[in-house]
């Protein structure tokens, strides 16, 4: 079971995530094309349901064409 602290953090991730994607325009499936992962989980991560791995980030980052630092740079 995630702390309600946990649960704050991922779904601020999340929403981060989700701007850096809409910024620059990409859907689900573009971003995913990009990062080889599913668009579900994708979704999941933007949401904060899903607690991500530090191999997650990189894929996402590479996918956005951001540094890894930049998908834990919210707040």
């Amino acid at each position: 079971m995630k702390s309600k602290q946990t649960e704050k953090y991922l779904t601020k991730l999340g929403e981060h995530i989700k701007q850096l994607r809409e910024s620059q325009r990409l859907s689900y499936r573009e971003l995913s094309a990009r990062c080889s992962i599913e668009p579900g989980r994708i979704h999941d991560i933007e949401t904060g349901k899903l607690n991500i791995t530090v191999s997650t980030i990189v894929e996402l980052a590479s996918g956005l064409g951001v540094h890894p630092t930049e998908i834990l740079n919210f707040e």
